[in-house]
């Protein structure tokens, strides 16, 4: 439905925001022959020492954005197997809002519905920031501030397992808990190929592209396991772990945000 949508807009809202952008072919000047020589004439040289210290800064931060993932991909599986029993046990339910019952499917939607509801709310928070007199923040402290917000969503988890008892969450903390846990997602997820293409070295910027996608398909694969693992114990204390492992990854990189930056602007 989203994806309709969205076609329907770019049809209506295209012409007014790209114009005559893409219509015709743009002619092949000098300007463009000398660009594809410069190009090629760099593709050719060996790595710089700027260039190796720009790959090491991402390889860093993707080893950070393994940890993310790793947890992102956790958070579905303690819902669902948990708590699950309890969302479908309409007994136990105290997801009321005055008479209405919240249906327990409702809330496979809570993260699509945070990202619309959220999503211009960030947008005018980043421009307000990026307008000021401190200017934005940087890539590495926005990729910190998504991984603390995923580590306060584990918090929040944790807070709630304690709170229900035998019983089942309340609804403000599982809401709570989605709202921070897309949050973290929407400050992080956007930066990694942004960041990449925008200080990876032009010769290999084809492989370095290919980093991020890896880092997410090595925590898809795992978070299972580390679920099997945290069952070993105790829930609540587990998952606050959790939380508190990925809040010290994101405060390391939020402390490394100069020297990286140094690593990677000229």
């Amino acid at each position: 439905m989203l994806l309709f949508l969205d076609t329907i807009w770019f049809i209506i809202g295209g012409k007014a925001s790209f114009g005559d952008v893409g219509k015709k072919p743009f002619k092949i000047n000098e300007t463009n022959v000398a660009s594809e020589l410069e190009a090629q004439k760099s593709s050719e040289e060996p790595l710089t020492k700027k260039d190796k210290l720009r790959i090491s800064a991402i390889i860093f931060v993707t080893v950070f954005s393994i940890a993310f993932w790793l947890v992102y991909y956790l958070a579905t599986l303690p819902i669902l197997y948990h708590w699950g029993p309890d969302f479908a046990d309409a007994n136990k339910a105290n997801w009321i809002i005055g008479s209405f019952r919240v249906p327990s499917a409702w809330f496979d939607s809570l993260n699509s519905l945070s990202c619309i509801i959220l999503g211009p709310i960030l947008a005018m928070v980043w421009n307000k920031r990026a307008r000021s007199p401190k200017g934005d923040l940087s890539m590495f402290k926005k990729t910190a501030l998504g991984m603390i917000l995923l580590g306060l969503s584990f918090a929040v988890m944790a807070l709630a397992e304690v709170l229900r008892g035998d019983g089942q969450a309340s609804l403000i903390w599982i809401v709570m808990f989605g709202v921070l846990m897309t949050l973290g997602e929407m400050v992080f997820s956007p930066l990694g190929n942004s960041f990449i293409s925008k200080f990876s070295p032009a010769k290999v910027l084809g492989l370095m592209m290919g980093i991020w996608p890896l880092a997410v398909f090595i925590a898809a694969k795992a978070h299972g396991y580390l679920y099997e693992f945290l069952s070993k114990f105790s829930f609540a204390p587990a998952y606050a772990m959790v939380g508190a492992v990925v809040i010290v990854c994101g405060i390391i990189l939020w402390s490394f945000d100069k020297k990286l930056s140094k690593l990677v602007e000229d």
